[in-house]
């Protein structure tokens, strides 16, 4: 799933596959809760809905880390070759939310070019 929105819909650490039917006090809309599988962030560990926003979103452009059927083994060593990838002087490719960066460490005009 792509998206332009810094939410939890387009976050690799919405879960694909740890969900539940909202309701009751903290979803009277009865959204769809997906657990967050950040290890940071104030959602980690708990279930958040699509619209929720944070400081550990990082984009979902290889899909989420525990996609299914593979569990997110594909994704997740798609998301270390893209972490690990260097512009000729050595600066890196791709920022920790995955935002793609200019050899200076701007943000890339190609960047939305997917989206």
């Amino acid at each position: 799933m792509r998206t332009t929105e810094r939410n939890c819909s387009g976050c690799r650490y919405w879960s694909e596959m740890i969900a539940q039917a909202g309701g009751g006090t903290t979803n009277p809309r009865g959204d769809t809760e997906a657990l967050c599988l950040s290890e940071r962030g104030p959602h980690a560990r708990e279930y958040t809905t699509a619209e929720t926003t944070c400081d550990a979103f990082a984009k979902n452009s290889h899909g989420a880390v525990d996609d299914p059927p593979n569990y997110g083994e594909a994704s997740r060593a798609a998301y270390a070759v893209e972490a690990s990838m260097k512009h000729k002087n050595d600066a890196p490719m791709f920022a920790p939310d995955g935002t793609m960066l200019d050899d200076q460490g701007n943000r890339s005009i190609f960047d939305d070019v997917d989206e």
